[in-house]
């Protein structure tokens, strides 16, 4: 799973104090103007709850981890508990299904990753919201169907704020409602209808029907433009032919079902081409769509016929939460950004091999907490073939956390499973460069290349690999100048791209381009910016434009103040024009903001020249200003609280002063 240090808050380097730590759970910085950065609510439990296991347990990735398990075991026992008593199923039918829900594989993303945490969260959400839907339809027409229809809305609600799909709950319990009184309904069409029983009905619907159209006003309100995806992220919503749009969006739902069927092709990223395109109707995975809506269209209808009995109500249930939540990520209402993620399969699979275990022996028969019916059930349990998918679907769960231990064993097996992605290729040579392997490392970014040609981190890994390969070959200088070229044609605001092009023209004397260049792409309030700053001001104090060299570092400062990167390449710039005063001060800044013990480029740097200015501290008044985080012991905060205190109250504090 991902560490909490690759968090954007530990990637600054900065040293908090608790106090700044619990300020930063609702930090500004990780909202974007940007459609393609911008994050919404859904993105509050991935920002908020890392941060606050940040603010308790400092970066450990273990802590991290044990929350997503917790989270899992309770919306398992969730599950389990909707089964029990909104479903009514037998113990045994209730264990079976808790346990291959918390054993399957394709749960191995959302339960091991930071950004799975939402889906948890969602789903256990959806699954209170529906519980307490329930429980108002019991209590219609007494006190407390109001009280469980609120809470409904705010468990709803409240899985909103986790992730958007989360509101289809409210979707499935008016659907369920519906089947559950269509006897009813049937009723009053005929002009036999049951007054109070309808009035309930319509006031129930009525509420939960506005309190959608509520919350996703808002929710399209707040969506300040609509999110930009790329042909990387969903090749079928940018093809030009509308046939392959229909075929590829209609078949990605079969695709997914198999998965929740036979999990035996699962991937860390489906990005890039893994899923190829529906192109004719001579493609047999048509076939497979067919199947599925068909099966589907069969197993509503046989479920709706005996939706009265045991089995026909936990199969209606089991389809509508296994399409209504998913209907959002299909890609059949609207274009999403992906084709498959493994993390929205989380709540569907609530029911994808649960529902085998309702139809087992003596599902129709009324069970009493007995001794004698208790050891019936769990003779039943273990003379039912579903324990031995719950084994095999625990193996097959605990091959894909293991295999995302080792970071060789993840890459090579994303390669095994879908060697037509790109991006499998591009992450092994990554890992190959970073083992000293670069011939390899050069034959998988090619393939990369030949796979998805618009890949631009591929031509920039590739050029920069050459560069390093053969320093002297002109012949490899221009093909790592075409693979940035390229690089930066696909993707013009590639920061390392064009620092990498820049560099190489430097390397051969054409320095006008590389400053023209390096200016176009020079952005001071982004991050990556610094290293492309440091860059141009060295070709302009190589010119000897060093008012403009200067300008470059004072626009990075202004802002990134608290950025300890950009403070340390001030100071050795700083240092280079002999102000060794104005450069000690910026040291010591940039060291104060991260004083670890492990080596960092800026502690580096300010290791490096430390020696050759003069140690002393820094006047009150800088000309950028710079943070100076303090921390005070217990006695000296009591100092200081007596010192304002005693502004107020003079005659009371005039004795201890």
């Amino acid at each position: 799973m991902p560490p909490l240090s690759s968090l954007p808050c530990r990637q600054r380097g900065m040293r908090r104090s608790r106090w700044s730590r619990t300020n930063s759970l609702c930090n500004e910085q990780y909202l974007s103007n940007t459609p393609a950065k911008r994050l919404g609510p859904d993105s509050l439990p991935v920002l908020t709850v890392p941060r606050l296991c940040h603010m308790l347990w400092g970066n450990s990735s273990t802590a991290d981890h044990s929350v997503n398990l917790v989270l899992h075991a309770a919306v398992t026992l969730l599950y389990a508990h909707t089964l029990l008593h909104a479903l009514q199923l037998r113990p045994a039918q209730v264990l079976l299904s808790g346990l291959t829900f918390a054993t399957h594989p394709v749960h191995t993303e959302a339960v091991t990753g930071v950004v799975g945490r939402a889906d948890l969260l969602a789903a256990a959400a959806f699954l209170a919201s529906f519980c307490a839907y329930h429980r108002s339809v019991v209590a219609a027409g007494s006190g407390r169907e109001g009280a469980w229809l609120r809470w409904a809305a705010v468990w709803a609600c409240m899985g909103v704020g986790c992730k958007e799909h989360a509101l289809t709950v409210l979707g499935v319990c008016v659907a369920w409602d519906l089947a559950m009184h269509a006897s009813a309904l049937r009723r009053c069409v005929l002009g036999r209808w049951d007054s109070c029983l309808l009035t309930c009905l319509a006031r129930r619907l009525g509420k939960v029907i506005g309190l959608s159209v509520v919350v996703v006003s808002v929710r399209v309100g707040m969506m300040r433009a609509a999110p930009v995806f790329s042909d990387q992220d969903n090749p079928a919503s940018f093809s030009r032919s509308p046939l392959t749009r229909f075929l590829t969006k209609t078949y990605l739902p079969a695709h997914n079902t198999w998965l929740l069927l036979c999990p035996v092709q699962l991937s860390y990223d489906w990005q890039l081409g893994s899923i190829p395109l529906v192109t004719s109707l001579s493609d047999p995975r048509n076939a497979a769509s067919c199947a599925l809506y068909g099966a589907l269209v069969l197993l509503l209808f046989s479920s709706f016929r005996s939706r009265q009995s045991q089995e026909g109500r936990a199969s209606l249930w089991a389809l509508l939460v296994l399409v209504i939540p998913f209907l959002p990520a299909s890609n059949l209402l609207f274009p999403v950004g992906f084709m498959v993620a493994e993390r929205v399969l989380y709540i569907p699979r609530c029911v994808a091999r649960g529902v085998h275990s309702y139809h087992s022996p003596h599902s129709d028969e009324k069970h009493y907490v007995t001794p004698t019916n208790t050891t019936t059930n769990f003779t039943i349990l273990f003379r039912h073939p579903q324990p031995r998918l719950v084994h095999s679907c625990g193996n097959r769960g605990g091959e894909e956390t293991s295999t995302g231990a080792p970071r060789e064993e993840l890459f090579t097996s994303g390669l095994r499973t879908l060697p037509h992605n790109a991006k499998m290729h591009y992450n092994y040579a990554n890992l190959l460069r970073d083992q000293h392997r670069p011939e390899m490392a050069i034959v998988h970014y090619r393939e990369a290349i030949r796979l998805w040609w618009v890949y631009p981190s591929a031509h920039n890994n590739l050029g920069t690999l050459l560069l390093q390969r053969h320093p002297e070959g002109t012949q490899w200088e221009d093909e790592a100048e075409w693979h940035f070229t390229v690089a930066l044609q696909t993707h013009p605001g590639h920061q390392h791209a064009g620092r990498n092009l820049a560099a190489l023209w430097r390397q051969q004397g054409r320095v006008n381009p590389a400053v023209s260049l390096l200016e176009s792409h020079f952005v001071p309030e982004d991050e990556e910016s610094g290293d492309t700053g440091r860059l141009l001001a060295d070709l302009l104090l190589q010119e000897g434009r060093h008012k403009e060299a200067e300008d470059v570092f004072l626009r990075l400062t202004a802002a990134q103040p608290s950025n300890p990167a950009v403070l340390a390449d001030y100071a050795a710039f700083l240092h280079k024009l002999g102000r060794t005063e104005a450069a000690a001060r910026h040291f010591e800044a940039a060291l104060s903001l991260d004083p670890r013990p492990h080596p960092r480029p800026h502690q580096l740097r300010c290791t490096c020249h430390r020696p050759r200015s003069p140690r002393r501290r820094p006047p009150p008044v800088h000309t950028v200003s710079l943070p100076h985080p303090c921390q005070h012991t217990g006695a000296q905060v009591m100092v200081i609280v007596m010192n304002y205190l005693s502004v107020f109250f003079p005659p009371l504090f005039y004795s201890w002063k």
